[in-house]
């Protein structure tokens, strides 16, 4: 869809449109490895069960954990995998903040629109891919 005034918001607004926005980092803190999954999950469960209540499904092959204003996503087979979305009822263009173990000591956060969030494991393996060339 090209660009018109009136979705300004949507093309100027971080992960909005159909475009995705990647940052390759070290991880937080200097965790080595999968640890700042294991804390991201930890802190998401303990923050809930203190302050809400603790649902948890599965969606999209994802363990799903709603809080009021957003979703957290963890891919729990690789334990490498955290996706945190804004949902659509709080937000005129709700996305998708991805953070994802790419290597030992690099993690690669990337942002997209909700809509993109079924394709999560697609879109994922294909930006691994991407910077896999550059390596």
């Amino acid at each position: 869809m090209p660009y018109q005034s009136k979705d300004d918001a949507r093309w100027k607004a971080i992960g909005g449109g159909d475009r995705i926005e990647v940052t390759l980092m070290k991880p937080v803190g200097g965790m080595r490895g999968t640890a700042w999954f294991d804390t991201a999950l930890k802190g998401t469960r303990e923050y809930l069960l203190t302050n809400h209540s603790l649902t948890e499904s599965e969606q999209y092959g994802l363990l799903h954990i709603p809080e009021k204003f957003e979703e957290n996503f963890y891919d729990m087979t690789g334990k490498s995998l955290k996706i945190h979305c804004s949902k659509p009822d709080v937000v005129p263009f709700p996305r998708c903040k991805v953070k994802s173990q790419y290597r030992e000591d690099l993690v690669l956060e990337y942002y997209y629109g909700l809509n993109f969030l079924p394709q999560w494991r697609e879109i994922d393996n294909n930006l691994k891919k991407l910077f896999q060339q550059f390596s």
